[in-house]
This record gives C-alpha cells, sequence and structure tokens, in this order.
C-alpha cells in the first residue's frame, strides 16, 4: 500500500500542523462540520425527491451555487445526471439503505463521462439526506481513499467500517470521517507513521 497526497477537491486543511488524532476530530468539529451538515439539511428540507434530484444532479448546496467538489465537472454531465435520475426516481424512492441507494446511482451515473467517485458519492449522500438514508460505514473515494491508505486502511475497498478507525474518530458520523480522511490525509500520514 502506498500512501500518495494529491491535489483533489476536497477542502483543503489548515494551515497549521495538527499532532493528534483528537486534534483533527477538533478541527473537524470547529471548521467544517456545521458547513457539511448545513448542505445535508438543505436536501433534507427540499419538498420532494424530484426536486432533491435535481440539486444533487447538478452539486447545488444551499447558497444555490455548486459545491466545490464538482466546479471541474462539465454542464453536459451533469445534465445526463439528471436525465438518468430522473428515469430512476421510482427505485430511488423505494431503496431502504444508504448501500442500496448507493449501488443504484453509482450503476447508472459512474458510467458518465466526466463522472467520478466524488460526484456518484456525494450526489448518493444528497439524495439519501433527503430519503433519511445515512451510510453506516465509511466510504472510500479518491481523496477519503487516500486518508485511509495513510492509516493504512481499506486497501482495494470501497468502505470500512467506523470501528477499524483510531478511536478518536468513533464520535463522529461515517459521513464526516469521509471528510476527514480527505481533509486531513497529510496530518493523518504524518500522525500514524510519526513523521
Amino acid at each position: 500500500m502506498t500512501y500518495k497526497s494529491n491535489n483533489n477537491n476536497c477542502q483543503a486543511g489548515t494551515n497549521k500542523r495538527l499532532n493528534t488524532f483528537q486534534a483533527i476530530v477538533a478541527d473537524y468539529k470547529n471548521r467544517v462540520r456545521q458547513h457539511s451538515a448545513g448542505i445535508l439539511r438543505f436536501y433534507q428540507n427540499l419538498p420532494d425527491l424530484h426536486t432533491a434530484i435535481d440539486n444533487a444532479s447538478y452539486a447545488k448546496i444551499e447558497n444555490g451555487k455548486r459545491h466545490d467538489h464538482q466546479r471541474r465537472i462539465g454542464g453536459l454531465a451533469m445534465d445526463e445526471t439528471k436525465r438518468r435520475l430522473t428515469i430512476i426516481e421510482y427505485e430511488i424512492s423505494q431503496c431502504k439503505s444508504f448501500l442500496e441507494l448507493f449501488d443504484l446511482i453509482n450503476q447508472h451515473i459512474f458510467p458518465i463521462s466526466g463522472i467520478g467517485e466524488l460526484m456518484v458519492y456525494d450526489t448518493v449522500l444528497r439524495i439519501g439526506a433527503h430519503l433519511q438514508l445515512k451510510p453506516a460505514h465509511v466510504y472510500l473515494h479518491r481523496g477519503a481513499r487516500t486518508g485511509a491508505d495513510a492509516l493504512e486502511l481499506g486497501s482495494g475497498q470501497r468502505m470500512i467500517p467506523l470501528s477499524e478507525l483510531p478511536p478518536a474518530f468513533h464520535e463522529l458520523e461515517p459521513y464526516e470521517v469521509e471528510d476527514c480522511l480527505c481533509i486531513y490525509k497529510d496530518d493523518l500520514y504524518r500522525i500514524h507513521h510519526s513523521v
């Protein structure tokens, strides 16, 4: 397993070096948690599933703008995402778990040119918030996988149980830990390897 920090679409970490897992969790709670929760509340409060699909297809957040994670995705890819998700709206409405929703949406939009695994995860997380379906595990995509690699976890897996992470992270929701793996990947590597 090799750790490789790369420039991706995760929110930048702090300018200060964080020296413990507890410090990472505290920094996340202070700087990021409210914003992430606000996006999910926005989707929870949308009037119907059709509106949630429309907003998620274009990665819209509460201010009406596109989320930074999806800033580079072209309009045609997002149009196709909306078209495909609208076709399966009823199937989406019948999903009983985040995993079931993830598998369904991934099957339909991951093949779209320009749609990567982060867009799939974020789309599922947002639509899942509307349906009150939250991830039970920590999903690993591009940046989060780098953070998991830094901790020598989840090699080749698409998700890991929260219990596999250091105890400091157990007080967070799995989607928050996914944020931490992405945002703090360099700190995680340094702490884990005592560099």
